[in-house]
């Protein structure tokens, strides 16, 4: 349904033309074979798919294509891992369909577009990000996205003690003293 009503508002608004829309990354890929397109809108959550993961092997294969995800988390960490993928666009699906448009033609024009609720919290976070080491810049993108020490470090194949430790060197380099107060202080 949701597919069905943005193809509908975007044909009927605009002089765009959607070739189609997927719900697997697969058949994204295999159409893509065979297809030319300009910009492909993909949601992070794809199920049991992850849409970075998608958005990392479509900006691999198709230089030409610009990707915009789309997505209900809000979160600094989110964006900031679409900013580090080369993603050109991010958008949340609480923006208004004003803004959704605006991000596309954004794009389609060949500047990136962030959505305008999470500046204040990235220009904060662009401050501190040339004194982390990459390692803490990944740990920090997940702790944005509201993931425990456990998640993390399972996610990234590393001890807990790891993740706490690189989390003790952040919280000094971004003057907190906890996880609260850095999710307050960047979120």
């Amino acid at each position: 349904m949701m597919l069905y009503g943005i193809k509908s508002y975007i044909e009927e608004n605009t002089n765009w033309k959607v070739l189609n829309t997927f719900s697997t990354s697969q058949s994204v890929l295999d159409f893509l074979k065979t297809n030319n397109t300009d910009v492909i809108i993909i949601d992070i959550n794809l199920g049991k798919e992850n849409g970075f993961d998608l958005a990392k092997t479509i900006l691999s294969l198709y230089k030409n294509i610009k990707i915009i995800l789309y997505s209900m988390h809000e979160e600094s960490g989110f964006l900031l891992e679409a900013k580090k993928i080369g993603a050109h666009g991010y958008i949340s699906k609480a923006s208004s369909v004003s803004e959704f448009i605006d991000c596309i033609q954004k794009v389609l024009a060949g500047n990136n577009y962030y959505d305008e609720r999470l500046k204040p919290s990235q220009n904060k976070l662009s401050e501190i990000i040339p004194f982390l080491t990459n390692k803490e810049l990944l740990i920090l993108q997940e702790i944005l996205k509201d993931k425990s020490n456990q998640q993390i470090a399972q996610e990234l194949e590393m001890t807990k003690h790891s993740v706490e430790t690189y989390c003790s060197l952040i919280y000094d380099k971004t003057q907190t003293t906890n996880r609260k107060e850095l999710l307050e202080k960047y979120l």
